[in-house]
């Protein structure tokens, strides 16, 4: 289904908010912006491209990293987009799966483009992977992954962490003898790990309280299922991961000096296997001592305005938002204080600031352009939510109440509709924490799981651990 037909909320009344001249005149200021930003946690200073910052060379502080999100966060939430979004750039005339808005995990169990679900698995039911090493999936002659989504496999990361889940469900399979249980306890505990490691992390406090813990209403009824993914996340809200994306990338302890920038992380059409220095060590993206993910602000990292295969993605961004004529971040505030008043004032959007222009001081050749475009309340949403998040505390780093309020929204949506789909018990007024959903298909796997860890919280760390102290 089309964006434009697939919304929250109607279209904006005036079709675009930004002219093509003013987008591209934005992003080209934007991405002039360059700083240097000193990686605290390896003591390495790394150019970056800082898009509001004024052209100098000013090392960042520490607490301009994201205080509260590892790495390895940026790249889960790609395979959530992943697996609910269907690309909105697609390359010409390539083959593509067909993509559903139900989190069901169909980028790594469903059909591929060309091929069926069965050929992904052995005579057992275990993923076919490569048995002599543990960090890449299962390619043909040629080195294409055979994996359902091949947008997995365009980045070396993402491409790892398929492989992660995928060796989950061979350990699950192993200790229970089903594969239909396998499947589901992995699913489950990958919503498990997207709610309660991933989303409490980047949403507003309250309103992840709201969503997920009261399990009050919202503006989706979560109990119907899903019918598709409304383009205020697809093309706004949930690009918010582009702000959160690292000037490079230590990938592990084997070679420290060796690090990787975006650019160098995104495989684009290329196919083979993953260089061995490439692999992995995930004690870098997850955990205590993990790389942090960027700030949740208008600055990217320096390969991000020139995304190989893709463009600016500034441009690509307002584009998008443009061509599915979204309301200004204003608008849609307004909207929810009006048509769902009781979510406003009960996740505090009421009581919120909206975001304003910032102190003259603060000021630079690009928020002399956004300037008037916030006092007139056309601030593209996308823009909106990144600015959005300077309210937080500590200021950004987490997102602010209305970009948490449509991604809480749609993911819960989303989550719920695969137990619909299983025809299991849905959420009900009696306000359930959602993650109550996941007991059911993980009771199977549980016992192993708490005599291996000692309790049964399950978190991306300890997903890997289990996955990599498994049978393959």
């Amino acid at each position: 289904m089309d964006c434009t037909q697939t919304r929250l909320f109607p279209p904006h009344p005036e079709g675009v908010l930004l002219s093509t001249k003013q987008i591209v005149e934005l992003a080209r200021i934007l991405a002039l912006k360059i700083s240097e930003k000193v990686d605290h946690a390896f003591d390495t200073q790394i150019p970056r491209h800082k898009l509001l910052q004024p052209l100098a060379f000013e090392p960042l502080k520490d607490d301009q990293h994201s205080l509260e999100i590892p790495a390895g966060f940026t790249y889960l939430g790609q395979m959530i987009s992943h697996d609910i979004v269907a690309p909105t750039n697609p390359k010409g005339e390539e083959a593509q799966r067909h993509v559903t808005p139900c989190l069901n995990m169909d980028s790594m169990y469903g059909d591929g483009p060309d091929f069926s679900a069965d050929t992904l698995f052995n005579p057992t039911g275990k993923f076919v992977v490569p048995s002599h090493i543990n960090y890449d999936v299962w390619r043909n002659t040629a080195g294409v992954a055979h994996i359902p989504e091949p947008r997995n496999d365009e980045n070396t990361i993402v491409c790892q962490m398929h492989r992660v889940w995928q060796n989950l469900h061979n350990r699950f399979l192993v200790e229970t003898g089903h594969f239909i249980q396998a499947k589901q306890a992995t699913i489950s505990m990958f919503h498990q790990v997207v709610v309660t490691d991933f989303l409490s992390r980047l949403l507003d406090p309250v309103v992840y309280q709201h969503f997920f813990i009261e399990s009050a209403s919202g503006i989706s009824d979560f109990t119907t299922p899903i019918d598709a993914i409304p383009c205020e996340f697809s093309h706004a809200a949930f690009r918010i991961g582009h702000s959160l994306v690292r000037p490079v990338y230590r990938m592990n302890h084997i070679q420290p000096s060796y690090t990787l920038s975006i650019g160098d992380l995104l495989r684009g059409n290329k196919s083979g296997d993953i260089p061995p220095e490439q692999q992995i060590d995930w004690s870098l993206f997850f955990g205590q001592a993990s790389q942090k993910a960027g700030r949740l602000d208008l600055s990217l990292s320096g390969g991000m305005a020139d995304v190989p295969a893709e463009g600016n993605i500034v441009t690509l961004n307002l584009l998008a938002g443009n061509k599915s004529q979204l309301p200004s971040g204003y608008d849609l505030r307004h909207s929810i204080e009006m048509h769902f008043a009781h979510l406003a004032k009960a996740t505090g959007l009421t009581d919120s600031k909206p975001v304003a222009a910032l102190e003259e001081s603060h000021l630079s050749e690009a928020y002399q352009i956004l300037k008037p475009i916030i006092a007139s309340e056309k601030l593209p949403l996308w823009l909106y939510i990144l600015l959005e998040s300077g309210l937080s505390q500590p200021a950004n780093t987490r997102l602010g109440k209305l970009g948490s309020i449509i991604i809480a929204d749609v993911l819960r949506h989303s989550i719920a509709s695969f137990y619909a789909a299983q025809q299991t018990t849905m959420l009900t007024k009696q306000r359930q924490p959602v993650s109550t959903l996941f007991s059911g298909n993980l009771s199977p796997v549980m016992s192993n799981w708490i005599a291996q860890f000692g309790d049964s919280n399950i978190t991306m760390t300890r997903v890997i651990q289990y996955s990599q102290s498994g049978v393959q």
